[in-house]
């Protein structure tokens, strides 16, 4: 197949840094840390940990680089995920020319995603599979084709812990979806355990990153006797992905979404500046970006039109004709707050950065989703029939 005859891998800079990093445990059997451009052992900033540890612990049991080990944990969970589309649809459909029809556009769909961003950013996949199986499995569970008790139950548990562990929040739309079906299902024993489960998922990254984040500055110490002079920020930097964000239309504060102008402007506002993710720096992002909008809420409100605007144009793109079943058909309540949730949530992204394929891929995700919600909807189905008789009687 196409997507596994490519090499995947991630943004270069990002896996400069797991390499460096791998280097340094099989040297010293110190996680986390870096080489930076003048050669020094540095802590690793700005960047979530999941990645670097799996590389890190791939490397020592088998001897497998960063770059091959990031492939084929890709790969494993591209090719896991079309199995389970697949398998999952095939519940639905008696008709196999519709069921292949409908799997056809799901495929299609990830191979459009995956040709955008494999090459750079291959890591917003997990913003895009985890609602499309979620909703699948959801719908599966609520028509009684199988039961809690599934090996795709514990492939998502998986899938979300690695997804949180990679890009933090990426997976929590597809679990808010499954735990306001949950609610409505009203099953007290099932409540308590998801509701443990929701917590632990949405705390996961946090954990990681704090957790790490002492295991770093102990490594660091260890190695040289003396705490790391730069309050350097453990996890992603949101202040600077909202402060380039507000590049997203022509304006006369921020020219291009790009780091290197959040460099300079930080240059420009702390002379002993390093490193971009530091504590301090999102502070001095933050102060600037609430300055910017109260200065000028004209131009804030232009900002949020064009992106809630852009992302109202991808949705009507990737969900099309289900829109019309989403307001026109009598949908039980989990599916209607459900999806309102579940585009919502991963709406925070672009509106946030800016709304292209990387940052939208959960959009897309809920949209294809709400698509493959009416195709297997009987309702709908029942609705199509009628239209296809009306129309061969009158042609007859």
């Amino acid at each position: 197949m196409y997507i596994f005859k490519i090499m995947i891998t991630i943004m270069e800079g990002r896996l400069k840094s797991i390499e460096s990093s791998v280097e340094i445990f099989r040297n010293t059997g110190k996680l986390f840390l870096q080489v930076d451009g003048s050669n020094n052992i540095i802590p690793v900033d700005g960047m979530n940990f999941g990645l670097f540890y799996l590389a890190s612990i791939t490397d020592k049991l088998f001897n497998i680089s960063p770059s091959i080990f990031i492939h084929f944990l890709f790969s494993s969970i591209i090719l896991i995920s079309i199995i389970i589309i697949f398998y999952l649809l095939n519940l639905f459909f008696n008709n196999k020319k519709i069921f292949i029809t409908i799997f056809s556009l799901n495929l299609i769909i990830l191979i459009y995603i995956f040709k955008k961003i494999y090459y750079l950013n291959i890591e917003y996949l997990l913003y895009f599979l985890p609602p499309v199986i979620t909703i699948l499995f959801v719908e599966s569970i609520k028509l009684k084709q199988i039961k809690y008790n599934s090996f795709i139950l514990y492939f998502l548990f998986l899938l979300y812990l690695l997804c949180e562990s990679i890009k933090t929040y990426s997976s929590l739309g597809a679990i808010i979806y499954f735990f306001v079906f949950i609610l409505f299902e009203n099953k007290k024993k099932n409540i308590i355990i998801f509701s443990l489960i929701f917590v632990f998922i949405f705390s996961f990254s946090n954990l990681i990153n704090y957790t790490s984040g002492k295991i770093q500055k102990k490594n660091y110490y260890e190695l040289f006797d003396v705490n790391y002079e730069i309050d350097y920020l453990v996890g992603a930097s949101k202040w600077q992905a909202a402060y380039l964000g507000l590049s997203y239309i022509s304006n006369a504060y921020v020219d291009n979404f790009d780091d290197n102008v959040t460099s300079k402007f930080l240059k420009s506002k702390n002379k002993n500046y390093k490193i971009i993710n530091t504590h301090t720096h999102e502070k001095i992002l933050k102060d600037e970006i609430l300055r910017i909008i109260k200065k000028d809420k004209g131009f804030f409100f232009r900002l949020m039109s064009a992106k809630i605007g852009t992302i109202l144009a991808w949705v009507a793109l990737f969900a099309n004709i289900s829109l019309i079943y989403f307001f026109s058909f009598r949908l039980e309540n989990y599916k209607k707050f459900g999806i309102l949730l579940c585009f919502t949530f991963y709406s925070v992204f672009p509106i946030m950065t800016i709304p292209v394929t990387f940052y939208i891929t959960g959009i897309i995700g809920t949209s294809l989703s709400l698509f493959n919600l009416m195709m297997i909807d009987r309702q709908f189905q029942n609705t199509l029939k009628k239209i296809y008789f009306f129309f061969r009687l009158n042609n007859s």
